[in-house]
């Protein structure tokens, strides 16, 4: 669940601030940076640290979804296992090892692809796959702007990783055209299933 509240009568402006370029339409693009907005994250490249804000400090909001067919438990194991990973700097070395299995220094989306595929087939969606190297080599997302993952960027690549596939795994659920794209109707119809209040 995204665990968002989201008035019925908003919902239709919502949609409109999500659809950047007017198409009538979201693509995961978009809905990633509606999400990510909504969530206080920064947007404008792909990492996925929280803003810092001043003040009182919320309640932690739940991780994962309740609902199986929004969330597959496999999400569960390896998001535990990447929070592990990232800790453990001899983990993540040989993570990188893996990755950069040529040792040149730099992993291209091709060598994240096939070590993806390998080692966590649940995060094997192209579309997280694509958002998430292009945040983890973006400046803003903590990288250096270069169109390689390096050592020092693998941390964030695997939490990048995890956090595009779920939501991607939402937006399939929500795009029940199933073509990758998702129309008012089904934003709408949507929210319920996604833990949105309607009013």
């Amino acid at each position: 669940r995204l665990g968002m509240s989201l008035p019925e009568a908003d919902a239709e402006a919502e949609f409109a601030k999500a659809d950047k370029n007017g198409g009538g339409i979201l693509l995961f693009d978009e809905f990633c940076e509606w999400f990510m907005v909504k969530e206080g994250m920064e947007v404008g490249s792909e990492t996925t640290k929280k803003k810092k804000k001043k003040g009182k400090k919320k309640k932690k909001a739940q991780r994962f979804d309740d609902d199986p067919e929004l969330m597959a438990k496999e999400f569960d194991a390896v998001e535990a296992e990447v929070d592990a990973l990232v800790g453990d700097e001899a983990a993540v070395d040989a993570v990188w090892s893996r990755i950069d299995f040529n040792g040149n220094g730099g992993a291209s989306l091709a060598e994240i692809d096939k070590w993806a595929v390998e080692q966590y087939p649940v995060l094997d969606e192209k579309p997280a796959l694509m958002r998430a190297y292009k945040r983890t080599t973006s400046k803003v997302g903590g990288g250096d702007g270069d169109d390689w993952v390096e050592r020092k960027e693998v941390a964030a690549l695997m939490q990048n990783l995890v956090f595009y596939n779920k939501l991607f795994a939402v937006f399939d659920d929500i795009d029940e055209g199933d073509d990758r794209r998702v129309d008012f109707d089904e934003f709408k119809t949507s929210m319920k299933r996604l833990g949105m209040s309607m009013g």
